[in-house]
């Protein structure tokens, strides 16, 4: 089983056809749950924007990801990707320890 994490710039190739538009397509499932937005990752969030210079959208989508990722970890499960078109906030995102991945680089 494998976890993605779409941020907004990668979601968009869902309705605007574009390189890795096809791809991200093939992701998409319809019904997929959503994580709610919880206190901890407000303050997840909080702490990312001390540490990088992020968006403050970008750090609630980056802490949201992180969070889902530490409960697959406790669950055994396999690690979720964090899909972006946004190369910056892959470097941040791999540098929490995220698996990363650029829609772009796929045809």
């Amino acid at each position: 089983m494998t976890s993605l994490f779409l941020d907004s710039s990668a979601l968009v190739k869902r309705y605007i056809i574009e390189n890795g538009s096809n791809w991200i397509r093939s992701l998409v499932a319809p019904g997929a749950g959503n994580v709610s937005l919880e206190a901890a990752i407000l303050q997840l969030s909080e702490d990312l924007l001390e540490r990088h210079p992020l968006r403050a959208y970008d750090a609630l989508q980056l802490a949201s990801a992180m969070t889902v990722q530490s409960r697959l970890s406790i669950n055994t499960l396999p690690p979720l990707t964090f899909i972006s078109a946004d190369v910056r906030l892959l470097t941040v995102a791999s540098a929490e320890g995220l698996l990363v991945d650029d829609p772009s680089s796929h045809p």
